[in-house]
């Protein structure tokens, strides 16, 4: 429908467009866009390799991780099919779960052999989003949970405040863990270290939030000998500052902040158009526009997506004449008896296999100190097309990964591109992202 509608010249009409994208996002098939932007989003897309002390975690198995992404990614593409609010993403107690995961949330469901709704409303752990042992896993260190590495989700991914690196030659290591101090009381350093504070009094108060979960997401009363104070709060935010106490009140308190919705639109800017740099002022235009479109919409998690269709990038290509024009040249030229860049086959002389050249750019575009953010371009310089695969001695813990996939190798991990930019035409670049924990 969309391939004729084009063909008649009618998708520059915003009504059309919004009709089409109505029709599609109620296609049970957009809710894999929800799951893969919200795996990213929330930065757990690393679940499946993420270390953990064997000795601490021993009921850390395979089948557990699987059913922990399982329940996020089912708990993202219902929520997005039925369209729910914003602020019900958020809130809303209810999730299903299998048998491994009920055993590890300490919960009884009604169908032991399959998937089972349950609602945590009146249980003693808060089943919310922020709730997800996936995301808390992921978001801890290998031997304990991490008021650090949850307060910077909430801070970058929910705010969508970067902020800066630790200054050099500061020792960024977590504290020691001390069985006669609990984990607060560990990272209390941070806040009378005048070198630590003015990052760590933005992160730690909302990581203690989460004190309740241990490193792989159990909930817990008891942090070793210590009691757990779950207590927490917002500072130096634009419009989201407050106290709350434990995970549920934490997302209650996002769910009514407008940052934190347009933080959400932002998310899906970055996801849908792989720009994030709020200092470009196409990007913060456009993310300003792309949420009031959102809020138009309802604010619900399925307008946030319809919002970016809505914009004028989408419809109008900027460049140079004669600019990005390689993909619509139609078939290579055949070799004229200049260099092509290909071997000859030994028995015809006729070039056949392409030499493989490839420009690989890193770039380090934050580091905290346990952890960092790089983009990689990846550029086409032969004269055939393209399949692109590249390795890089990373020996680091991906957390995050965008518009790439990744295999663990000998030596580092492995890159190749996704459906849409796995192939690159002579002269053309891909860029990916990933994050990792150190």
């Amino acid at each position: 429908e969309l391939l004729e509608l084009a063909a008649e010249d009618v998708l520059l009409d915003p009504n059309i467009v919004s009709e089409q994208v109505e029709r599609l996002a109620s296609n049970p098939r957009a809710s894999e866009t929800m799951v893969e932007m919200g795996m990213q989003w929330l930065g757990v897309q690393g679940l499946d390799f993420v270390a953990k002390d064997s000795e601490v975690y021993s009921d850390l198995t395979d089948p557990l991780r699987e059913s922990m992404a399982m329940e996020t990614e089912l708990f993202l593409s219902d929520r997005f099919e039925q369209d729910v609010s914003f602020a019900e993403l958020l809130t809303d107690q209810s999730t299903q779960i299998d048998g491994v995961l009920a055993t590890h949330y300490g919960v009884q469901i009604d169908n032991t052999n399959g998937w089972g709704r349950v609602d945590f409303t009146s249980e003693e752990r808060f089943g919310g989003l922020l709730g997800h042992a996936s995301l808390l896993t992921v978001h801890a260190l290998p031997s304990s949970s991490s008021p650090i590495h949850r307060g910077l989700l909430v801070r970058e991914h929910f705010l969508c405040q970067k902020l800066p690196p630790p200054p050099a030659n500061l020792n960024t290591s977590p504290p020691e863990v001390d069985p006669d101090s609990s984990t607060r009381e560990r990272y209390a350093q941070h806040s009378s270290d005048p070198a630590c504070s003015s990052c760590h009094d933005q992160i730690d108060p909302i990581g203690f939030a989460f004190e309740h979960y241990d490193g792989i997401g159990r909930w817990r009363d008891m942090d070793g000998i210590h009691s757990v104070d779950a207590s927490g709060e917002i500072l130096n935010s634009d419009e989201s500052d407050g106290s709350f106490y434990g995970v549920q009140e934490l997302s209650e308190h996002l769910a009514e902040s407008s940052e934190v919705s347009s933080c959400y639109v932002q998310q899906w800017f970055v996801y849908g158009t792989g720009q994030g740099d709020m200092e470009i002022p196409e990007v913060s235009c456009g993310v300003k526009v792309a949420t009031e479109e959102f809020v138009a919409g309802g604010s619900t998690v399925q307008s946030a997506l319809k919002a970016l269709t809505m914009l004028d990038r989408i419809y109008v290509r900027s460049g140079e004449t004669g600019e990005m024009d390689t993909l619509a040249q139609g078939e290579i030229p055949e070799p004229d008896g200049e260099d092509t860049g290909l071997e000859p086959d030994p028995d015809t002389g006729s070039p056949e296999t392409p030499f493989e050249e490839l420009s690989v750019q890193v770039i380090e575009n934050s580091n905290w100190g346990t952890g960092y953010c790089s983009s990689v371009t990846v550029s086409n310089t032969g004269t055939v097309e393209n399949t692109w695969m590249i390795e890089l001695s990373i020996v680091d813990t991906l957390t995050s990964l965008w518009s790439a996939n990744s295999v663990v190798v000998t030596g580092g991990i492995q890159f190749t591109g996704v459906d849409w930019n796995a192939t690159l035409q002579p002269n053309q670049s891909t860029e990916f992202g990933f994050c990792a924990s150190l």
